[in-house]
């Protein structure tokens, strides 16, 4: 038996839509007795109605980059939390930080932090995935722990990402785990990563770190190519990503092909 772990977005995701031959290949890795694992930074509510749409058959669910472990009986399997005092602070340093945006999980709301002084041109189609939108005053009189914390540059500039990140790692790294996707910085509880909650599947499966293949395009997958050698990530991925799996490829459909091979 082997599992595949594969990111979404920039993964299996891209324009919120799987090619076709990525979800052929899934289906029959499934039918073949292998196991699928989704890897993702988004949260439930963010993978819930691809999984309905596409009918995706998986194992596992590893959300909120490690926060959150869901089974394939909706079991959770593991649960932690950004604190409510580190994500308000992270909010208030942040809020005005140029053309970005901020958007906490709490497992019932995807909730952005609106700034009518940013331009959401570029980002119009995202907004959708929020079920709340507040101001950052309401923000400030919540109480709720969050699943994932996310800042945002809504310029797509990356290297604004880097910055932020670099920023928050620095002053708040002894709380919570940060990692950058693409534009994204994700905020995560701290301890937890993709890598970290593989680790755990594999251990409740009983199984080596070498029955699992792993797929992703960012910066927080780097923490799941490290546990195997199985770790394929894209042509097109940055650099500083690519160093750091053993494989290189274009479609997800392709590390398939070498599990069933």
């Amino acid at each position: 038996m082997r599992f595949l772990a594969s990111d979404l977005d920039g993964t299996l995701v891209h324009e919120n839509r799987i090619h076709e031959d990525d979800i052929k290949a899934i289906s029959k890795l499934k039918q073949k007795g292998h196991k699928f694992i989704i890897s993702t930074g988004r949260s439930y509510k963010g993978v819930e109605e691809l999984i309905n749409i596409y009918d995706i058959d998986y194992d596992y669910l590893l959300l909120c980059n490690g926060g959150l472990i869901i089974d394939g009986n909706n079991e959770i399997v593991l649960d932690e939390w950004v604190p409510s005092k580190i994500a308000q602070k992270i909010v208030n340093e942040f809020y005005d930080y140029g053309n970005i945006l901020i958007y906490l999980d709490n497992s019932t709301n995807t909730i952005l932090v609106d700034n009518h002084n940013v331009d959401k041109s570029e980002i119009l189609d995202m907004f959708d995935y929020f079920s709340d939108k507040v101001d950052v005053a309401t923000v400030m009189n919540m109480k709720d722990n969050y699943k994932i914390v996310s800042v945002f540059a809504t310029d797509k500039n990356v290297e604004k990402a880097e910055k932020i990140k670099n920023k928050i790692k620095d002053k708040y790294g002894d709380y919570v785990e940060v990692y950058r996707n693409q534009y994204f910085v994700d905020i995560a509880p701290k301890g937890c990563s993709k890598g970290a909650g593989l680790l755990k599947i594999l251990e409740i499966e009983n199984k080596k770190e070498d029955s699992l293949f792993t797929v992703g395009d960012s910066f927080n997958d780097i923490s799941m190519f490290n546990i195997t050698e199985n770790s394929y990530t894209f042509n097109h991925a940055e650099d500083k990503v690519k160093k750091h799996a053993k494989n290189k490829i274009d479609y997800v459909y392709e590390v398939v092909n070498k599990i069933l091979e």
